[in-house]
């Protein structure tokens, strides 16, 4: 029986056999194509594999005791499979031809690549399902393709065998080896924008270095958009300090892509890598995502200025934040490239992924030295107290411009201060302990948690509740400019200033503002969009943030147990501490808290629960610090619990793995 096959022996009609990606890059090996030498481990080898290590029945039993509304099912029968196929016996013929085969490319290192024989239709769309092995040496390819047999059974793609409906569908995985392209820049790009969806337009996305960081959204890419009959390069985002590609270049990438488009005939996802002075193809795709009823006013209204949900890390996600609290949010966190959106009464805000990485590190660095923690620390809290000492002496019905510009200045300094507690600052930093079990760092990082918490207690006091800063400053401008309040909240700092000059902010643009509006860092700058353009454009990034959900729920285990109960879900309002104190109330001991993140006010609801889940936060949140003195399971940074989760529903919280398993529904 065959087991391998090189890309000029595959056609696209080999799916069957070589799988979406294998067929897809012989196809365009044999259409001239330039594509990384390689071949395929057909699937025939890896069925072979199953009969004789005898894992067929095995196999079938595990995915039978699948119920898609339980999801420890499916991470039971994940770990189940792939722990036996990775430990099972390769056939001795297959392997050595497999490493035969690998000499003759010659290649110092290759990329391992799973492609299952579902995979990439139009249909199925099982692209980043399953697992991909980069720079591979020669001692490794035969345990990296087992763990891509494996990874067709990971709890994801056991998910999405289900909710596809093809978990009665025979589906097999072959494996792509080609050499290891060293790029110096890589990316995708769509043949048909996959926003806009104008079948004239294409878009690339570039970044230096492989292109499994752009796939996976860890770096943000430049973004090139080209017109397709004009070639014309119509717009350019870049995200570092310079282009990634040159405009010759991206016209040289542009061609390849619309003759790859042309030669299959339908829009294309594909996968590109440069190295000394050529552009590698290294996968295609159809686009899954097009919608067949697009109308031409709705692709002349779908643009999105904010590229890929993909590039950017939700932070949290709040209820009760205006113009004005945003507007102090931004001074610090523009010069992180932060997006803020706030519509229909939610705020929330995003990182890009690359920054994300940076403060990680910084972050890192800032706690293990034992110096810069301390001088951190010291400003921190020389801050909060010189700050309220300032507060408490001043009068807003008598005090000048000057007093109050002061008083704004300093209290937007505090998210600089903050920020640095936040989780993708301090989340680095506890896992290089949890390595080290260093005592020093541990003690550091204790403090941290201290310094957290005391801050989020500063932070309230000064801009949320009745009694807050911002409150009394805004109630005594209500009566000295007769302006209301719930208008001040929606001026900017630098405008409340202006009311001192008698300037005051057109009664148009409030309401734009209060239909929707958006912030996005840029340097030191912001751009700021109002009213109906800034819905558009942010009902078009929801709505790719939709496209892109899914119900499995799972997160970071901030402390390990198991707990289930009943869910109680808050996504409280800053504006209404009433309702944070009539849902704790409510809530009765041995349940399961569910929110967007923790604070001190929310402490009642945290001691009564069992366990405690929440969309956002690190290894230093409220809720993982609560949950360790407590000793009760948690799980933190899930992103969508609270929209998956429903008040009332049945859950078990599993702090060793991080998944979040809804066992019942509630009946409403």
């Amino acid at each position: 029986m065959e087991s391998i096959r090189f890309f000029n022996a595959i056609g696209k009609g080999d799916v069957s056999i070589a799988g979406g990606k294998g067929a897809s890059l012989g196809e365009m090996t044999q259409a001239g194509i330039p594509v990384p030498e390689g071949f395929v481990v057909l699937a025939s080898a890896f069925e072979r594999f199953l009969d004789e290590a005898h894992l067929r029945a095995e196999i079938d039993a595990a995915l039978d005791a699948v119920c898609t509304d339980q999801m420890h099912t499916i991470e039971r029968a994940a770990e189940r499979i792939q722990s036996q196929i990775v430990a099972a016996l390769m056939p001795a013929d297959i392997a050595g031809e497999i490493t035969k085969e690998c000499k003759k490319l010659g290649a110092e290192k290759v990329a391992v690549r799973s492609s299952a024989t579902a995979e990439d239709g139009a249909s199925a769309a099982w692209a980043g399902q399953l697992d991909t092995f980069l720079n591979t040496e020669e001692q490794d390819v035969l345990k990296n393709v087992q763990r891509c047999w494996a990874s067709l059974f990971t709890p994801r793609a056991i998910f999405y065998r289900f909710e596809q409906g093809l978990q009665r569908t025979p589906i097999s995985v072959a494996v792509v080896i080609q050499t290891m392209v060293q790029s110096e820049a890589a990316g995708v790009a769509f043949s048909v924008h996959p926003v806009t969806e104008d079948p004239n337009q294409l878009i690339v996305e570039a970044a230096r270095g492989l292109g499994d960081k752009v796939v996976s959204g860890q770096v943000t890419p430049d973004s090139y958009v080209v017109e397709k009959e004009s070639q014309k390069i119509i717009d350019v985002a870049v995200r570092q300090q310079s282009r990634v590609l040159t405009d010759e270049q991206i016209r040289e990438l542009a061609t390849l892509v619309i003759q790859i488009e042309k030669y299959y005939g339908f829009p294309c996802d594909i996968e590109w890598a440069f190295e000394k002075g050529k552009f590698y193809i290294t996968q295609s795709r159809p686009i899954t995502t097009l919608r067949n009823d697009v109308s031409i006013e709705e692709v002349s209204n779908a643009k999105n200025p904010f590229g890929s949900m993909a590039q950017w890390q939700r932070l949290f996600r709040v209820q009760g934040l205006r113009f004005f609290i945003d507007d102090l949010w931004m001074d610090h966190y523009k010069t992180l490239g932060a997006l803020t959106l706030i519509h229909n009464d939610e705020f929330t805000s995003y990182l890009p992924h690359s920054v994300v990485e940076r403060t990680l590190a910084e972050g890192r660095q800032r706690i293990s030295d034992a110096q810069e923690f301390e001088q951190y620390e010291t400003d921190f809290r020389t801050y909060m107290k010189e700050f309220l000492t300032r507060v408490a002496v001043l009068d807003f019905h008598t005090s000048s411009k000057d007093d109050v510009k002061q008083v704004l200045n300093e209290i937007a300094r505090l998210f600089f201060f903050y920020s640095k507690t936040e989780f993708f600052a301090t989340d680095g930093a506890y896992k290089l302990f949890e390595e080290t079990k260093d005592g020093g760092l541990e003690q550091r990082l204790e403090r941290m948690g201290k310094l957290k918490n005391d801050g989020r207690t500063f932070l309230n006091s000064i801009l949320f509740g009745a009694d807050a800063v911002v409150s009394k400053l805004l109630q005594t401008f209500e009566q000295r400019f007769e302006i209301s309040q719930q208008t001040l909240r929606q001026y900017s700092r630098t405008e409340i200033l202006a009311l001192f000059d008698n300037v005051h902010v057109d009664d148009a643009e409030i309401e734009r503002r209060n239909v929707a509006f958006y912030m996005w860092g840029k340097g030191e700058g912001v751009v700021i969009k109002t009213g109906a353009e800034a819905k558009k454009d942010i009902e078009v990034f929801v709505s790719e943030m939709a496209r892109e959900h899914s119900e499995m729920i799972q997160g970071t285990s901030a402390h390990k147990g198991k707990a289930r109960g009943t869910a109680r879900v808050t996504t409280y309002s800053f504006d209404n501490f009433d309702a944070v104190h009539q849902f704790m109330e409510r809530m009765q001991n041995g349940e399961i808290l569910v929110a967007e993140t923790t604070s001190p006010e929310l402490m009642t609801a945290c001691q009564k629960a069992a366990g405690i889940i929440t969309d956002q936060g690190g290894m230093l949140s409220h809720a993982a610090i609560v949950s360790r003195e407590l000793n009760i399971p948690c799980i933190v940074g899930t992103s969508n619990a609270t929209e998956i989760i429903k008040d009332g529903d049945l859950v078990e919280i599993d702090g060793a793995t991080g998944m979040v398993h809804i066992l019942e529904r509630a009946r409403h």
